[in-house]
């Protein structure tokens, strides 16, 4: 029996160069995965994976930060009847309690 393997990723970002006080970024994944088989063709699978994030980065001063990330990911299979739909939210806020100053990146 042979077994193939394709695979196909399409990727874009955008995001901001002056990260001063603020980091900006958007971006989207997808790819394809597409298996067949050449005797067990009832096997064959197409799989995709779409994956869009954004976050945000805030410097309010040397020592507090806040940031927040959101991805949302859709695994979709042709075997299966629905696509799984997952949306993760992170945040945080940090705070430098030492007395030296935070170096500027």
């Amino acid at each position: 029996m042979l077994h193939l393997n394709k695979d196909y990723l399409f990727s874009g970002l955008i995001e901001n160069t002056r990260k001063n006080k603020i980091d900006l970024k958007i971006g989207a994944d997808y790819s394809i995965n597409n298996t067949s088989f050449s005797i067990e063709q009832d096997l064959d699978r197409e799989y995709t994976k779409q994956h869009y994030f954004g976050s945000a980065d805030y410097n309010f001063s040397n020592k507090l930060n806040v940031n927040s990330h959101f991805d949302y990911i859709i695994y979709a299979d042709d075997a299966f009847a629905s696509k799984q739909k997952l949306p993760l939210w992170n945040a945080a806020v940090s705070y430098a309690f030492s007395k030296k100053k935070k170096k500027k990146e």
